[in-house]
C-alpha cells in the first residue's frame, strides 16, 4: 500500500502509510526532511498516521479543530471501519486526547523554550486546560531526551517531569537505572505509568528511535 492522504475537510489532512511501505519516520512536526528508519513497523505490521504540517494553536485544545482533531477522527474512523483493537492504538497526544489511546512514547518533544520555568501545578494545569473536565484514565508514558539537545535543554527535561509527575500524581522517584537501556542512558522510573530515558551522550535533538524497545513497551513484541 502506498502512502496517501485522507481529508476530513479541506483544511485538515493527515497521511497514512502501511507497515510494509513505511521507510521513514518524521522527527519534527510537519517535516519529513529529518527522518530515521523504523523497521520495527514492518515486523509488527501496523499503520502510522502522520500530520502533514505544523500544528496551529487550536490543535492544543480537545475537539477544537487542527491536525490533532483530524488525527483523532481518522483513528475513530479506522476503529469503526476496520474494527481495530482499541488497546493497540498509540499516540503522542496525551494532553488533548488521552481517551481512546494506549501508551505513549515521546522522543525529544517537550516545549522548545529552553528557559520556560513554572510551578508543578501550573505546568499540570496547562495540560488539564487542553481537555477541560476530563477525569478519565491516562495511558502510561515514556519520554526520551538528551542532555546535549540544543533545542530542548536540560531545563526542559526538568520542567517536563514536573508537569507529568503532577498529572500522574507522583511525588517521588521509584528507581533510577544507569546504563539502561544502553551505555550512557539513564532510565528514571516514577512508577509503572511514567518513566524517562535521559541520555548523557552527544546524540543531540534527534534521539535515535529504538524500534525494538518501543514495540516491547507498547506490548507489540
Amino acid at each position: 500500500m502506498s502512502s496517501h492522504h485522507i481529508s476530513f475537510n479541506r483544511n485538515h489532512a493527515v497521511s497514512t502509510v502501511s507497515a510494509a511501505s513505511l521507510q521513514v519516520r518524521a522527527l519534527t512536526p510537519g517535516s519529513l526532511s529529518q527522518v530515521t528508519l523504523l523497521r520495527a513497523a514492518t515486523k509488527a505490521g501496523f499503520y502510522i498516521f502522520l500530520h502533514t504540517r505544523r500544528f496551529p494553536s487550536n490543535t492544543l485544545t480537545h475537539n477544537s479543530g487542527g491536525d490533532s482533531q483530524t488525527i483523532a477522527q481518522v483513528v475513530q474512523w479506522t476503529i469503526e471501519y476496520y474494527k481495530a483493537d482499541k488497546i493497540k492504538i498509540f499516540n503522542v497526544m496525551e494532553a488533548t486526547y488521552p481517551d481512546g489511546f494506549a501508551p505513549n512514547i515521546v522522543y525529544s518533544s517537550t516545549c522548545a523554550n529552553r528557559q520556560s520555568t513554572a510551578t508543578t501545578q501550573k505546568w499540570a494545569q496547562g495540560v488539564f486546560d487542553m481537555y477541560l473536565n476530563y477525569n478519565g484514565m491516562r495511558s502510561k508514558m515514556q519520554i526520551y531526551q538528551c542532555s546535549s539537545d540544543s533545542t530542548l535543554g536540560p531545563n526542559n527535561y526538568k520542567e517536563t517531569m514536573k508537569q507529568w509527575t503532577d498529572i500522574y500524581n507522583y511525588d517521588k522517584l521509584e528507581s533510577t537505572k544507569s546504563n539502561s537501556p544502553q551505555s550512557g542512558y539513564t532510565r528514571v522510573i516514577h512508577d509503572s505509568m511514567l518513566e524517562c530515558i535521559y541520555i548523557c551522550t552527544g546524540v543531540g535533538h534527534t534521539v535515535p528511535i529504538r524500534g525494538a524497545d518501543d514495540m516491547k513497551y507498547l506490548g507489540l513484541a
